[in-house]
Formats: structure tokens, C-alpha cells, sequence
């Protein structure tokens, strides 16, 4: 866990009632090289279920989802992902959730373009989390 990510925001994103975070990253100063550590990030996951329950809810509502995930995750300082995990019968199947600022981190203390993005994603996650859980409740 990376020390700058504020309590009041790794407790938000814990608190939503379909996802839960599963890699924070609040983006690193890199001198030489770039890549995906430079930009901070969320990435998220629903909880597991029966790969034929969670494929059938994917396969019904996968416009709505992406739809939804434009709406709230805005391509201007988001790079958003919604896809289906499937994994073995055994563990199950989930959702997940990619959300990677288009700020990068080039300074030790977190820019206000920074710090905004994640203020702004939480409040968007909050809403999205709503809406997403609306639709999926309907069907497991």
C-alpha cells in the first residue's frame, strides 16, 4: 500500500456495497523510464459467483455496464476497463474494474490534477457502485 493514498480514501473504497479494490498505486516519480507506475490507479473486483450466474448477468447487461462506465469514468483524466473474469468453476467468476488516472505523477508530493482525480474518482465510484449494483441485484 502506497503511504501517500489518504485514509479517508482507502476507507471509501472499501465501503462500496458491489466492489472492492484489489490494487491502489498513487503513482511514482520514475526519472528514466515511464509506465503504468507513473499514473496512480484503482483497480476493483465484485465478489465471486457461479461463472454461469455472473456470465449470464455479462452477457445481458454488457452495453448497460459499458455505457455506465463512460458516463462516470470520463476518457478526459480516466482510462477506464470493465471486463469479465472468469476464472474455474472452482473459484468462481467476478467483474472487474480498471481505473488509471491520465495524470502523471513527476513530483514527490501529488499534484492538484492529482489529487482532484482521486477525489473525483471515489465520488464517481460511489455513483457508479449504485447504479451498477441496481442492474446486476436484478438478476443474482
Amino acid at each position: 500500500m502506497d503511504k501517500g493514498l489518504k485514509d479517508e480514501w482507502l476507507e471509501k473504497l472499501n465501503a462500496f456495497a458491489n466492489w472492492k479494490p484489489y490494487s491502489t498505486c498513487e503513482g511514482h516519480v520514475r526519472s528514466n523510464h515511464g509506465g503504468a507506475e507513473d499514473h496512480p490507479r484503482v483497480w476493483l473486483e465484485t465478489e465471486r459467483a457461479p461463472n454461469d450466474l455472473v456470465a449470464d448477468v455479462w452477457r445481458d447487461h454488457t452495453a448497460q455496464f459499458q455505457t455506465m462506465r463512460e458516463k462516470h469514468f470520463p476518457a478526459a483524466d480516466t482510462t477506464s476497463e470493465l471486463h469479465l473474469n472468469y476464472k474455474s468453476p472452482l473459484f468462481g467468476t467476478n467483474f472487474v474494474l480498471k481505473l488509471d488516472s491520465r495524470f502523471k505523477r513527476c513530483s514527490i508530493e501529488p499534484s492538484s490534477e492529482i489529487l482532484g482525480w482521486w477525489e473525483n474518482t471515489i465520488l464517481r465510484m460511489q455513483r457508479f457502485d449504485h447504479e451498477f449494483g441496481q442492474v446486476a441485484s436484478n438478476d443474482i
